[in-house]
């Protein structure tokens, strides 16, 4: 990690007064259920994609917390309670403007939270819903990503390298486009993380 990411992530464990967790490449397979492998699709992603994989596979085996490695604006721990305490599924900060991934959504950003942290309960019909359709997803690719594996980190379909998924197309758009589905279900009180100045 560069010093930017390192100061991020010493921040957020100060701040959030969690128990912060990074999940190294040695550590994953401690925490991929048997009956639940990865992808075959997962070898041939770029890091960033393996990282939006592997959100979504954690929100729906184990939920808990996930943040992107940035700096929060404050403590998480009111936010776990209050998510324990309701009969919501998801607590995430509020979706700011512009934020949107899912384009035919990108209107409904108020009744939205983002996609950089939040809170989930494991196994609800929400993460189902999402993990499922990332699955399908990456089996439609599969085929595209065998030839075309990714080349770099941050490689994308927009930097017309031959690797096949956009840079929004496996995670954000999936995930606005499911979450808008069950909103009722979802909290927007976890506080917002600082999106600058993290590379």
């Amino acid at each position: 990690m560069s010093e930017q990411r390192k100061e991020c992530l010493q921040q957020l464990r100060d701040t959030s007064g969690c128990n912060v967790m990074l999940i190294t490449p040695a550590e994953l397979p401690k925490y991929i259920l048997d009956e639940h492998p990865l992808h075959p699709a997962f070898q041939y992603l770029s890091e960033t994609h393996k990282a939006d994989y592997l959100r979504t596979y954690f929100m729906r085996f184990y939920g808990g917390g996930y943040s992107d490695i940035k700096k929060t604006t404050g403590n998480w721990i009111m936010s776990f309670q209050q998510l324990k305490q309701s009969d919501k599924w998801i607590i995430g900060y509020q979706e700011i403007e512009g934020g949107v991934a899912y384009e035919p959504l990108s209107d409904k950003w108020e009744e939205l939270i983002g996609n950089c942290s939040y809170i989930c309960k494991p196994a609800t019909p929400f993460v189902i819903e999402w993990y499922d359709a990332m699955l399908e997803f990456l089996s439609h690719k599969h085929t595209e990503l065998q030839l075309n594996p990714a080349k770099f980190p941050q490689d994308q379909k927009e930097l017309n390298t031959g690797y096949p998924i956009e840079w929004n197309e496996m995670l954000g758009r999936i995930f606005h486009r499911t979450l808008y589905k069950f909103k009722n279900y979802t909290l927007n009180t976890l506080p917002i993380p600082v999106f600058h100045s993290y590379r």
